[in-house]
Formats: structure tokens, C-alpha cells, sequence
């Protein structure tokens, strides 16, 4: 695969994380636990250095 098995999963969890964003209007913080992070910072930390944006903005472009 090309990457250990700790970013599989994390990257794994940032597409749950972005599907989530995109569908229900749950709050981020909801988001955040129901994918496995911490806190809201983390997952704010961890979606910006995958897909460049915050997960408000991302929420706000991809809102169906």
C-alpha cells in the first residue's frame, strides 16, 4: 500500500469525516468523536493537511 498502517487508517477516517461533512448538519465536534479524533482541533488539524481546507469550509463547498 505504500503506507504504514496508522495513516491507512487516519486517511480512512478523514473520507468518513468528509462524507459526514457533506451530508448530515451534524456539528463538527459531533463529526470529530463519531470518527475517531479527540476534539474538533484535531480533526480540524488533521482534515487541513489533507484536503487544504477546514472542515467548516469543506462542509460549506460540498453541502448536498
Amino acid at each position: 500500500m505504500g503506507r504504514s498502517v496508522h495513516q491507512y487508517l487516519l486517511r480512512r477516517r478523514l473520507e468518513w469525516a468528509a462524507a459526514l461533512l457533506g451530508g448530515a448538519e451534524q456539528p463538527i465536534v459531533e463529526v470529530a468523536l463519531a470518527t475517531g479524533f479527540c476534539s474538533q482541533s484535531h480533526l480540524t488539524t488533521t482534515f487541513q493537511r489533507l484536503y487544504g481546507t477546514t472542515p467548516a469550509a469543506y462542509r460549506r463547498e460540498h453541502r448536498r
